[in-house]
């Protein structure tokens, strides 16, 4: 196309402030920022509740915020975000500028509590300048169909795109068009462009040169094969692509009828519909034979014993197939006049051999294919041949089954001994373990041992052992080996030793306990900890007290690296818990702390923490570890001195469990999620998620945050002064 530059040009420029909505990115809870109950940022709403703190993080300045008919307890502009005060219970907030404009009724995605912090980010618009150019020429452009058409323009070609469109900037004038197609009728004009304020717009359809053949489905005609022209265009019902107008031959087939021919005359733009009636060339007939015996009709299976169906005119070879007989075949010539009839088939012929049973003892009932021959001994002629299924039974013995294959005129001898007994495989996890059976000591729990039919009693013994009893039921059919597992005798405690440092694990005895937001904890319950559930647990052994630095420089060899480590203003000292350690950190310590004892120690799950934190079995249903006067057994904010504390300073649980509530905050091995009203037993926790469970409070949190319910959660790689973690062994 040709490009014309006679141009007039009148610039001018205008500022537009485009407001862009102003939107939430993300908002979420920040479980470890205590801002919200701090001095600085603590505030009093209406109802002389602790407000909940929502920091909103954005770069622009001049935010004005409504919270409905709660209302906003309070506004501060910050460095870089804003803090927004707001009642317990909110549900929504409106956000405005004056340049940026309005977010209306934003409600929050999670639960408003007291005393909480929360972060809300924003993205916000921007004002810009536009520069507009106005010109005096104008376009022309075409929208053409078909696509594939050829367009000129004052005898010039101008392409189309894959739409049939094309636009040219022209000056003012006459242009002469044409469009042309294969198996299209051309069309020409001429379009004035004068108009400066107006693109001007020619459309121009085609009428089509050509038609269309459509086959429809009805009847008898679905699925036949239609062809134009000797070519095959599908199965009816169908419709073939664009014919040019003009005469065509239809052929339409279809396996059992007579083939269909016409001759269709196309005229343009226009569909001819054929829907003729296919002309039957077959006949349903029955096959049948007298045994159970497969029917094939031109190696293709049909059926056994009868068979029903339609054949098409002409010539079929029929076989009758039975295993171990020899297969029948006949022709028969099937017309459209045999309709109904039902045609008998010649029956496969047998082969056999012969067998001959001898059994020790003898007068053993004996079956073959599961029918009653007889007893032994016992001779058996003209067995089919191929394979059988051979048993043997008489009472006080095992059954004998077996199986054969017989060929043709083969003679078989079978012998069999049947066994009134087994040996049976004994093993025990513990190596020096006695074992009697039926009363009878026969030495060691691990061996193999000769047992007749039926049930024997059985007992295993072995120092710091439960006893093992068991009946065993020894038949033919049942498994030639017995494991025997032992249980230790639960001890109180137990003590360990790694490079010198000694820590101790006390018995937690399993049981079933209500898990979560329980009377005793009152209003100071938070949503995240209810549903109350009933969880069931196994026996376990508990850290008597959190990990401490030594233990942790005895196992890693060195103290944590993050920031400094552990810090004399903190608390350092072989006696004070292991912090700063990330939920990562302590696998690698679980791990070589395993590879030092030979043990299996791991973190505990939510479902032990809060258990033994309860006291277990010896619970007294108090609202903190070990009591309800909290400054007994933890140190929380009220008397910590803003720093961690050495293990064991305060009272212990019921079982013996130190700073269960306070000090720091102790990692669990779940996955954070909601609960469920579902009875569990062992729970372990979801599957996956973003965070990782933390419990019991700290040094640094109030009362109500040291509860043995309490629950929060964080990033599996984060370090803090205020978190450690204690230790779970599996019994």
């Amino acid at each position: 196309m040709k490009r014309f530059t006679l141009l007039t040009f009148l610039l001018f420029a205008f500022f537009g402030a485009f407001a862009q909505t102003i939107t939430v990115k993300s908002f979420k809870a920040l479980p470890m920022d205590m801002t919200a109950s701090s001095l600085e940022g603590k505030r009093i709403d209406q109802n002389g509740q602790v407000a909940a703190l929502i920091k909103v993080v954005t770069s622009q300045t001049g935010f004005t915020f409504e919270g409905g008919t709660l209302g906003i307890v309070d506004t501060q502009q910050r460095n870089g975000e804003i803090w927004v005060w707001v009642p317990r219970a909110s549900r929504k907030i409106t956000i405005k500028h004056q340049q940026l404009g309005v977010l209306r009724d934003y409600r929050y995605p999670v639960e408003i509590e007291s005393e909480r912090t929360y972060e809300m980010v924003l993205t916000t618009g921007k004002i810009e300048t536009v520069v507009k150019e106005e010109v005096r020429q104008q376009y022309l452009a075409f929208q053409i169909s078909p696509a594939n058409a050829t367009l000129e323009v004052n005898n010039e070609i101008w392409e189309l795109d894959a739409d049939g469109n094309a636009q040219d900037y022209v000056p003012f004038g006459t242009y002469e068009w044409r469009v042309q197609a294969p198996n299209y009728q051309p069309d020409a004009g001429r379009k004035v462009v004068e108009d400066p304020n107006n693109t001007q717009f020619v459309t121009v359809t085609l009428q089509p040169n050509f038609g269309w053949i459509e086959v429809e489905g009805t009847g008898n005609l679905q699925g036949a094969s239609v062809y134009i022209d000797n070519a095959l265009i599908g199965k009816a019902p169908c419709k073939s692509e664009a014919l040019k107008s003009g005469p065509h031959t239809v052929r339409i087939a279809k396996k059992m009828y007579v083939t269909y021919s016409e001759t269709v005359t196309i005229r343009d733009n226009e569909t001819t519909r054929l829907a003729p009636n296919l002309n039957a060339d077959f006949a349903e007939v029955t096959l049948k034979v007298d045994a159970d015996a497969e029917i094939w009709v031109n190696n293709e299976k049909k059926g056994t014993r009868t068979w029903t169906g339609r054949l098409g005119s002409g010539t079929y070879k029929i076989e009758c197939k039975q295993a171990n007989h020899e297969t029948s075949m006949t022709t028969q010539e099937i017309t459209a006049s045999m309709a109904g009839r039902t045609i008998p088939l010649p029956l496969p012929k047998p082969i056999y051999g012969s067998l001959n049973v001898e059994s020790t003892p003898n007068f053993c009932k004996l079956y073959i294919d599961g029918k009653d021959i007889g007893v032994t001994p016992k001779a058996v002629p003209d067995l089919l041949i191929g394979s059988h299924q051979i048993r043997l039974t008489k009472d006080g013995y095992a059954d004998y089954t077996d199986s054969f294959t017989l060929s043709k005129g083969e003679h078989k001898q079978i012998q069999v001994t049947l066994s009134n007994g087994k040996e049976i495989q004994f093993t025990c996890n513990v190596p020096d373990a006695q074992l009697e059976i039926d009363g009878q000591k026969v030495g060691s729990a691990t061996g193999t041992y000769q047992l007749t039919y039926g049930s024997h009693s059985l007992k295993a013994t072995a120092t710091d052992y439960r006893d093992y009893t068991y009946t065993i039921n020894v038949s033919e059919s049942g498994s030639y080996s017995h494991s025997i597992q032992m249980l230790a005798l639960a001890k109180d405690e137990e003590t360990f030793t790694v490079n010198g440092v000694s820590f101790t694990m006390k018995l937690v005895e399993g049981g079933t306990f209500q898990m979560g937001a329980t009377s005793e904890q009152g209003n100071d319950a938070y949503s995240d900890e209810k549903p109350v559930h009933s969880v069931t647990l196994s026996n376990y052994y508990m850290g008597e007290t959190e990990v401490t630095q030594a233990l942790w420089k005895a196992v890693m060899g060195t103290e944590p690296s993050y920031n400094g480590g552990w810090v004399n203003d903190n608390g350092r000292g072989n006696d004070y818990p292991a912090y700063r350690v990330s939920w990562n950190d302590i696998q690698e310590f679980v791990t070589k702390l395993n590879r030092f004892t030979g043990k299996q120690f791991r973190l505990p799950t939510e479902a032990e923490w809060e258990y033994a934190a309860r006291g277990g079995k010896r619970s007294n249903g108090y609202k903190y570890a070990g009591s309800s006067n909290i400054g007994s057994v933890a140190w929380y904010t009220d008397n910590s001195g803003s720093k961690t504390h050495p293990v064991k300073g305060k009272n212990p649980n019921e079982l013996g469990l130190y700073d269960m509530s306070g000090n720091v905050w102790e990692w669990c091995q779940d996955w954070y999620d909601s609960y469920s009203n579902s009875t569990q037993t062992n729970p372990i926790g979801p599957s996956n998620g973003s965070f990782r469970v933390l419990r019991g409070g700290s040094w640094g949190n109030i009362a109500r945050h040291c509860r043995v319910s309490i629950r929060f959660s964080d990033d599996p790689d984060i370090r803090d002064f205020s978190i450690g973690f204690r230790l779970v062994l599996p019994q």
